[in-house]
């Protein structure tokens, strides 16, 4: 097998270091000769990273909160009717899952709280469990109104950290208070050797709508940018972290499948959607681009090709 491709994400991979997903990826990649592709994600810029600011403030005795800006310790989450929150949050240190060692300095603590009543969170013992990271259940808003959530994130025991970071697993039509818009694509398919896929509708695509110049990206398809400050062994790779450019490519979703359950255009077939769905797009093309090479290109050239040929979409 030369060609591997996924679109599995993982709740508690590790943001800010390669886990081992990631290390696996790069190995099979590097020493064995495959083409490993994955989907981005469809989590948009449903993420909020930023410095961990110390505001002084003991919250009703879980910890001191972390300041939001201007010393205000809640940010407020609006949650449309229908729609769920669940976030997971996680700061840079290592995780001893990963490299062993001590694993996480810091034991930090994340909370919802609805008109001033404690509604759901997560609150794990981070320095003794080893990783860093929080991960709360999942709030549903099945009222038909908008619901406000306040977040609160708490430093329990430890340093202060230097970057926090959550990304939400609920609906992506959130409004978030003092966002930052971050990227929210993470773990394995950020990877150095993954080939990370985003989604554009086959519809918004020039070869459909000869009318565009480049296609356009599904609104909820998973931005990049999350920093990697950590090697596998644990170790700070630099202060600012590095930034790689994902995801690396683009390919179509939307196409006619016989399994799911809503039929877009309608034409008797039913809608595959997702990054999910874009991914295996990009996969085929390699495969047939193998076919056509009788197996010679190299993980690398097949990425360049990719690349050098696709239609610029950067804005």
């Amino acid at each position: 097998c030369n060609l591997i491709v996924d679109d599995i994400i993982y709740l508690t991979e590790p943001f800010f270091q390669d886990g081992i997903i990631s290390q696996a990826i790069d190995q099979v990649v590097l020493n064995n000769n495959v083409a490993y592709f994955s989907a981005a994600g469809n989590l948009a810029r449903s993420s909020y990273q930023t410095t961990f600011k110390n505001s002084g403030i003991n919250l009703y005795g879980y910890g001191i909160a972390h300041d939001f800006g201007g010393g205000d310790v809640f940010q407020k989450i609006t949650v449309p009717s229908g729609g769920t929150l669940r976030l997971v949050l996680q700061w840079d240190d290592p995780f001893r899952s990963v490299s062993g060692g001590v694993g996480a300095r810091t034991d930090l603590d994340i909370f919802f709280f609805k008109n001033g009543i404690l509604v759901g969170g997560s609150a794990i013992d981070n320095i003794a469990y080893g990783d860093p990271i929080e991960v709360t259940g999942t709030y549903a808003n099945n009222t038909s109104a908008p619901a406000d959530i306040d977040v609160v994130i708490v430093k329990n025991a430890g340093p202060d950290p230097g970057y926090i970071k959550w990304i939400n697993f609920g609906s992506y039509t959130i409004t978030t208070e003092y966002d930052t818009r971050s990227g929210s694509s993470f773990g394995h398919s950020g990877s150095a050797r993954a080939i990370a896929v985003g989604a554009a509708p086959y519809f918004n695509t020039p070869a459909y709508k000869p009318s565009l110049s480049t296609a356009i990206i599904e609104p909820f398809s998973s931005a990049g940018g999350t920093p990697i400050f950590f090697d596998g062994a644990g170790q700070r790779i630099s202060q600012g972290g590095v930034v790689r450019q994902k995801p690396d490519i683009t390919a179509v979703d939307g196409g006619n499948t016989t399994f799911f359950t809503t039929d877009y255009e309608p034409d008797g077939f039913p809608n595959f959607f997702g990054t999910s769905a874009a991914a295996p797009h990009v996969a085929a093309v390699a495969a047939l681009m193998q076919e056509k090479a009788n197996k010679t290109l190299s993980p690398m050239a097949i990425a360049s090709i990719l690349k050098q040929t696709a239609i610029d979409m950067d804005d």
